[in-house]
């Protein structure tokens, strides 16, 4: 009788079990958040960095009202809500995330009210341990100039959260803690971070 391989599932089962345990890749999902620049987007957009031959994407994803009606004018009067997530997936599969949103209202010229802002996460790792901050939130101010036209000036909508973390790597640990942020203003752009404490 000779040796038989194993199925691929159990191959692929054994992969996804091995990057799970990994801290490394956790590290680096940690780290490449850190260096992430500010993003500045009025679509609904998701930016992708591959790793391990495609079998780790570490995602940034921004999504809400607000952009979907991004326009020259400002958003119309009423509430509008933006999402920011940054996360790891692991042969598809979503085993980290930091989300945050708010929700802000807009009289149809400026942000006037900040309504809520939150977050949450997903950590299906076991070796990093995430905590919530609680989410802040506030009115912030802005220039705006019409390219070739005047400027004025309004409000912005701040949310903000920090992530207290800690990773274990060959018996010890070392703390990061993440601060994660998301500036929204009238005409539906967002600007968004995640950077270390």
């Amino acid at each position: 009788m000779g040796l038989t391989s194993p199925a691929p599932h159990s191959r692929g089962r054994r992969r996804f079990i091995g990057y799970l345990q990994d801290p490394a890749l956790f590290t680096e999902f940690l780290t490449q958040s850190t260096g992430e620049a500010a993003a500045s987007t009025d679509t609904n957009d998701t930016q992708v960095t591959a790793l391990r031959g495609g079998d780790v994407t570490l995602e940034a994803e921004q999504t809400g009202s607000a952009l979907a009606v991004a326009a020259k004018r400002p958003l119309p009067k009423g509430n509008h809500t933006v999402t920011r997530s940054n996360k790891i997936k692991l042969m598809g599969v979503t085993v980290m995330e930091f989300k945050i949103w708010e929700t802000f209202y807009s009289n149809g010229h400026t942000i006037t009210k900040v309504v809520d802002a939150d977050g949450g996460k997903k950590n299906y790792s076991g070796v990093v341990k995430m905590s919530k901050g609680i989410a802040k939130k506030q009115l912030g101010k802005q220039s705006f100039c019409k390219k070739g036209g005047p400027c004025s000036s309004g409000n912005t909508a701040i949310a903000s959260i920090v992530w207290e973390g800690e990773v274990v790597i060959s018996g010890g640990t070392f703390q990061v803690d993440k601060k994660q942020t998301l500036v929204s203003n009238v005409y539906g752009t967002t600007t968004s971070t995640l950077v270390n404490v």
